[in-house]
């Protein structure tokens, strides 16, 4: 799932966080946007994950019916995304974001 998390990273770097630093905005406006990036990030990695689970365990036949099939996504991904809550994630989220959204803010100054 590495490749996935690092694929579902640049897909989301280059479609949020690109289309913003390209239009001329501030540093902390990209700063910002930077943020909002880390963040859709977690949210489909979190569901992507939650996805795979339920995937798993419906082949396995631990569901009754396609609805509890879809309930369990919903159930895994609050079971994932509880750790996402913990103080040295958010900080690496919120930094990571700020960090990247600077970067990203300097390479569209210096590159258009």
């Amino acid at each position: 799932m590495r490749e996935i998390s690092a694929l579902v990273g640049v897909v989301c770097g280059w479609f949020i966080m690109g289309r913003f630093a390209r239009r001329g905005r501030g540093r902390v406006e990209s700063m910002g946007t930077g943020v909002r990036t880390s963040l859709s990030i977690v949210v489909s990695l979190v569901l992507l994950f939650a996805v795979r689970e339920m995937l798993q365990r419906s082949v396995k036949g631990r569901y009754d019916s396609p609805m509890d099939a879809v309930l369990g996504i919903f159930e895994q991904a609050l079971i994932l995304g509880g750790s996402v809550f913990q103080l040295e994630v958010l900080a690496v989220l919120l930094l990571g974001g700020l960090f990247g959204g600077a970067v990203a803010h300097w390479a569209a100054e210096n590159w258009n």
